[in-house]
């Protein structure tokens, strides 16, 4: 599957790429902080925005040792 091409202007998107490009895995957490970083505490749209982004350039790969919540780990495609 090809990536999605993303819009200009999509901040969300730019936020995703560079993360996955600098540590090749991510959670959704982390992205959803890093995009709204004035915010707190995050509500579930947040998080539901972040998983969307996500999903068209990473696929998930698994959950965190630690901790509660639907924090998953995602792994970039290739």
């Amino acid at each position: 599957m090809d990536k999605p091409q993303a819009r200009h202007g999509s901040r969300l998107r730019t936020i995703v790429r560079k993360a996955l490009e600098a540590s090749g895995r991510v959670t959704t957490s982390d992205v959803a902080q890093l995009a709204y970083p004035n915010i707190w505490p995050l509500d579930n749209q947040h998080y539901r925005y972040a998983r969307w982004a996500l999903s068209g350039y990473a696929r998930p790969v698994g959950r965190p040792q630690k901790g509660l919540g639907r924090a998953i780990i995602w792994e970039a495609r290739r």
